[in-house]
């Protein structure tokens, strides 16, 4: 919608909006936050700051690669059974992604809150919780380049503030359908935003 704009343009002003449609999707779900999950979010938003300068001025052409590559990361990162160490390496990895694009980066989060959490619902919760953190440092970061444009910030929050709303309530009473059907949805919908990507870069 907006070929004018630099990738961090664009993401800057996108996660202002994903800022409030976690904040939103947190509401029917705050029971389920475990702050012992919380000490991710240092690893994940020094990764997202480190993610977010490195795209301020970079084209949006890279978006299908960085797209293929978070889906790739998906299907790898369910599989990893970490160490202590590792797993805060990985965590500041996801927030790298985090901060440069953020396509499927709720499974991502999820799948490194997964493995200190046994509940699926609980877990989902947390990463909520995380992503909405993570965003906000990468918003921080865009707007210090002065990437943030209210016009496109202000409407893209909006609709952000339903489907946070819709969205939260989907995670609630979707967390009984087994994990698999969970992560073939987020498969799918990687899919669609890759083929959309190609479609509009080609």
């Amino acid at each position: 919608m907006f070929p004018e704009l630099t990738l961090g343009a664009m993401l800057g002003n996108l996660k202002v909006g994903s800022v409030v449609r976690n904040a939103t999707a947190l509401i029917p779900l705050w029971r389920q936050l475990d702050p012992r999950l919380w000490r991710l979010a240092i690893p994940l938003c020094l990764g997202s700051t480190a993610g977010a300068l490195s795209v301020t001025g970079v084209s949006q052409t890279l978006i299908p690669i960085v797209l293929t590559i978070g889906l790739l990361v998906n299907e790898v990162t369910s599989h990893l059974r970490l160490g202590n160490r590792s797993f805060y390496i990985c965590a500041f990895i996801v927030g790298i992604y985090g901060g440069i694009l953020g396509a499927g980066i709720m499974l991502l989060i999820l799948t490194l809150v997964h493995l200190r959490s046994t509940e699926l619902s609980r877990a989902r919760a947390n990463a909520i919780c995380l992503e909405l953190i993570l965003s906000l440092v990468a918003v921080l970061v865009f707007w210090k380049f002065a990437l943030i444009i209210p016009d496109i910030a202000i409407v893209w929050t909006l609709g952000s503030l339903m489907g946070g709303y819709i969205g939260g309530h989907i995670v609630h009473r979707t967390g009984k359908l087994p994990a698999l059907w969970q992560k073939n949805l987020v498969r799918l919908a990687f899919v669609v935003a890759l083929t959309v990507s190609l479609w509009r870069v080609l």
